[in-house]
């Protein structure tokens, strides 16, 4: 009837003490780690869930949040809570790999974690890869991307996967 409601508070790392082991290892701050699944799609969710509750303690008001693209990304965006009620701008990090519309790229994610964090999303409208340097220039030059690109310099930290992309 609704009368119960049983809530797990997971800690943002699983296997802590291997985590340290990484950070002594490569001289880092911090590291996360996420249980993996059988299911690719259950192991995205499971890095987005932790990567959202790390955004959730480090975003600071005013801050500006890059994104690429990506499952885990879209994950970490669905589960931002954003208990902090900070205003965080986000950044399109990489350009379009498909012709078709997906959740896991594009203005569709940039504005999911503009609305989560209650910020402005900048699109970085241009495909992920072109054919020459002429091409490169002459985008990063344009009106069109110029607000965006000036983002860049600003970002106050990152959210991107590391995988081969499904070019079509």
């Amino acid at each position: 009837d609704g009368i119960v409601e049983i809530i797990v508070h997971d800690n943002i790392s699983q296997r802590p003490e291997l985590g340290h082991k990484i950070c002594r290892a490569f001289e880092l701050k911090e590291v996360i780690i996420a249980p993996s699944s059988s299911s690719r799609d259950r192991t995205a969710w499971n890095i987005g869930e932790r990567v959202a509750l790390f955004l959730d303690r480090i975003l600071k008001d005013e801050s500006v949040l890059g994104v690429g693209r990506g499952r885990a990304c879209y994950y970490t965006g669905r589960n931002i809570k954003n208990s902090r009620n900070v205003h965080v701008d986000v950044v399109q990090l990489l350009g379009t790999a498909s012709s078709t519309a997906t959740m896991e790229e594009g203005g569709s994610l940039i504005s999911l974690f503009a609305s989560k964090l209650n910020g402005t999303g900048y699109v970085l409208n241009a495909p992920l890869m072109v054919r020459s340097k002429r091409t490169k220039q002459d985008l990063l030059g344009s009106a069109l991307l110029e607000n965006t690109a000036k983002r860049y310099n600003s970002l106050d930290a990152a959210v991107f996967e590391i995988s081969q992309p499904d070019l079509y």
